[in-house]
């Protein structure tokens, strides 16, 4: 009966044809973010050249995985416990997260731009029932003291097992550099068009 159960629960995700390689970098050779996120964007772009391949990206956690960031978020006198991942424009393409309202991540959000954050369904159900999320403003406690703008909500995942309630979750863009773990090891992913496994020796 729970595999039955277990059958009938949507993950939030689509893993079909996907490959998933952890990659963990040498500190002596990769000693700042701007070097790691350049090595990730080049096995990311030699994955994208791959016969067969419908995109690749990369994340500081994956779902599934027993791997969470998990923070205290304060909002109008409330703490609101979320999971927070890293990810690039691609990652919820790949993974076949649905978009609800607003925007996917794009090049265009950089450290020189605004600051912006995307909110699963039950954090923006949380902090906005029956509201639309888009363009409401958090505080992330950013070193610049810039609050970060709303611009998309998806739907849930069940990161830490599909037995779970489902978490509040944030995710923020690669590319602005908001991370706490300084991506020393990270999750490239990749969705083929059938055996995901032949496109391993371009990850090693």
């Amino acid at each position: 009966r729970s595999f039955v159960r277990l059958q009938s629960v949507d993950p939030g995700y689509d893993v079909h044809n996907v490959l998933a390689a952890r990659i963990r970098l040498t500190p002596a050779r990769y000693a700042t973010l701007p070097q790691r996120l350049d090595f990730y964007q080049r096995v990311v772009q030699e994955l994208r050249r791959q016969p067969g391949v419908e995109s690749a990206s990369v994340s500081e956690t994956l779902p599934m995985t027993g791997e969470v960031v998990g923070f205290r978020l304060g909002v109008q006198g409330d703490a609101v416990d979320v999971e927070q991942d890293i990810v690039d424009p691609a990652f919820f393409h790949t993974l076949r997260i649905p978009l609800l309202a607003g925007r996917r991540f794009t090049d265009d959000d950089r450290t020189d731009t605004q600051p912006v954050a995307i909110i699963n369904a039950a954090l923006a159900k949380r902090l906005w029932p029956n509201e639309n999320p888009i363009g409401r403003t958090l505080s992330l406690r950013r070193a610049d003291g810039v609050p970060t703008m709303i611009v998309g909500e998806i739907g849930n995942v069940h990161y830490a097992s599909l037995t779970d309630p489902l978490k509040s979750e944030i995710y923020l863009p690669l590319s602005q550099g908001e991370t706490r773990s300084g991506m020393i090891a990270s999750w490239v992913v990749a969705r083929a068009t059938h055996n995901p496994l032949g496109l391993a020796a371009a990850v090693v």
